[in-house]
């Protein structure tokens, strides 16, 4: 049940992004025209993203570090391995984008695990 209720609000902001990216390329293309309407539209998610890791990077150093390898998630491992090995990185998110194009179910049980991983633990266990 869990999985769905994550999968529906996944979907459900996959399309408030596309809804919103579309209706500022409509607000700015009289404008600045085609091209200039989505350049726009990927500056603005790309500042958006930029904001969002810096408040990220600033959050995370204010906590105590206990050891760094041990307070390290999934996620700041694996970027660390992509940093000491990107050639290998590359191929192993070809590799994942293949599974995953054959694979949907796959999908899902990644998505649950990264859900669960956020809420500290399985969702079974509540």
């Amino acid at each position: 049940m869990a999985v769905a209720a994550a999968a529906a609000i996944a979907a459900a902001a996959a399309i408030g992004v596309v809804a919103l990216s579309l209706a500022i390329f409509g607000l700015l293309r009289p404008q600045i025209g085609f091209a200039g309407a989505w350049a726009a539209v990927a500056a603005l998610y790309a500042l958006l993203i930029g904001l969002a890791g810096l408040m990220t990077a600033r959050g995370a150093g204010g906590r105590g570090r206990m050891n760094e390898r041990e307070a390290m998630g999934l996620a700041d491992r694996l970027m660390e391995l992509a940093r000491d090995k990107p050639i290998a990185a590359a191929g192993v998110a070809l590799a994942l984008g293949i599974i995953l194009v054959r694979s949907p179910r796959s999908l899902g049980a990644i998505a649950r695990a990264f859900f669960e991983a956020l809420a500290g633990g399985r969702a079974d266990e509540r």
